[in-house]
């Protein structure tokens, strides 16, 4: 077989195990009023690179998640297929979940986070100690959990080329506080247009 014919068919496989996959998470969803909230942070985020840097570098230093898809991940899964998406949902502790009552989260700061080697790999918003959230993510076998909501996952190659001194200070306090009222599993499917979710199975806590 020509090697443009072999390549063209392994592109093809690639493309065809690409969309049989998903990534499946736990998480906790963010009410429509915490979202919009969040939204507007994102824009003061977006105008303060542009106005510390240039005109654009907002867009250009984080790709920034969509207003919708705002959560809390309280345990990610991995990829899988359409079977093992059925055993993810069997093997969710929702007994022990569904018996937990309702409890208050209180969103802090907003920061820049992961940072390796000193180079942040997101932009995020910190979650205050909770001992409701810690319970449930060690319950979900999360033992490095640290809970917080990404707003934009860094573009190091662009962050590195902006002068230290022009790399603005985001740091603010946001105080805002909603109420968890379920645990969410989650899909998630990729495409061009980005990371589209859908709720596999939504456990209400009383």
């Amino acid at each position: 077989m020509p090697v443009r014919a072999q390549s063209f068919s392994l592109n093809v496989l690639i493309i065809l195990i690409y969309k049989t996959m998903s990534r499946v998470f736990v998480a906790i969803n963010l009410t429509d009023g915490v979202r919009d909230k969040l939204e507007e942070v994102k824009r003061e985020l977006i105008d303060s690179f542009d106005m510390a840097v240039e005109e654009g570098a907002g867009n250009q230093v984080a790709k920034w998640v969509k207003k919708d898809n705002l959560h809390i991940t309280m345990q990610f899964i991995g990829e899988v297929d359409n079977k093992q998406i059925m055993e993810g949902v069997r093997l969710l502790p929702e007994k022990k979940i569904a018996g937990w009552q309702k409890f208050k989260v209180k969103i802090g700061c907003v920061s820049y986070g992961a940072k390796d080697k000193g180079v942040p790999r997101l932009i995020w918003a910190e979650i205050d100690g909770n001992k409701d959230l810690e319970c449930i993510a060690q319950m979900l076998g999360n033992k490095n959990f640290k809970p917080h909501i990404t707003l934009g996952r860094v573009r190091q190659w662009v962050w590195k080329k902006i002068d230290p001194e022009e790399r603005p200070n985001i740091e603010q306090d946001l105080s805002i506080e909603f109420e968890v009222k379920s645990i969410d599993l989650m899909e998630s499917k990729l495409s061009r247009t980005g990371p589209s979710y859908k709720i596999l199975k939504s456990i209400k806590l009383q």
